[in-house]
């Protein structure tokens, strides 16, 4: 093989291993990415923020699949674009499930980027091909916010972000709120 071709080999592992860490429809990291990210990061503390669609059931039932898919797909790349100029980190973690990583050191500080979050989402109108043609949906987000130590593993994190995501959506939707147990 010639050291061209060897160039050429390394090229395309080095593409694919990319596309590993990829999710196609949003263009953010995946569910892959984000757990080696959260394993291989080592800042004293992390701020992670889990993001559900609020009644994104209903998007699907009254504007089909394709509309979803669409709104889907600008939400990811609204993340993208907050992410890239505020130094975050942004996955989709699967269906209307999406991961912000930020660094804050407090809770405090961190529920006001969620706040911030839910605020430019719901301001925002999605334009997405649908069942009755072109249409343009609003959406909210619930957020959980929960910040990482060192010492937790990202099973815990996410799990516990998780659990402040659905605390969000049981008080009212639209929120960002910090679990306590």
């Amino acid at each position: 093989m010639s050291k061209h071709e060897v160039e050429l080999l390394q090229q395309e592992v080095k593409h694919l291993r990319e596309l590993l860490r990829l999710d196609e429809l949003s263009g953010l990291g995946n569910l892959r990415a984000l757990k080696e990210d959260l394993k291989s990061m080592r800042e004293a503390t992390l701020g992670v923020l889990f993001l559900d669609i609020d009644h994104f059931k209903e998007v699907n039932e009254e504007h089909g699949h394709l509309a979803a898919s669409g709104v889907l797909t600008q939400l990811g790349a609204m993340l993208s674009a907050i992410s890239a100029s505020r130094g975050y980190s942004s996955y989709r973690y699967g269906g209307d499930e999406f991961v912000v990583l930020v660094k804050e050191s407090d809770l405090d500080s961190l529920n006001k980027v969620g706040s911030q979050l839910c605020e430019l989402i719901s301001r925002r109108i999605f334009s997405v091909d649908g069942h009755n043609g072109h249409q343009r949906i609003g959406i909210t987000v619930s957020i959980g916010c929960q910040l990482k130590r060192q010492r937790d593993s990202a099973q815990k994190i996410l799990s516990e972000a998780d659990k402040a995501m659905y605390e969000a959506k049981r008080k009212s939707r639209n929120v960002a709120l910090s679990y306590s147990a």
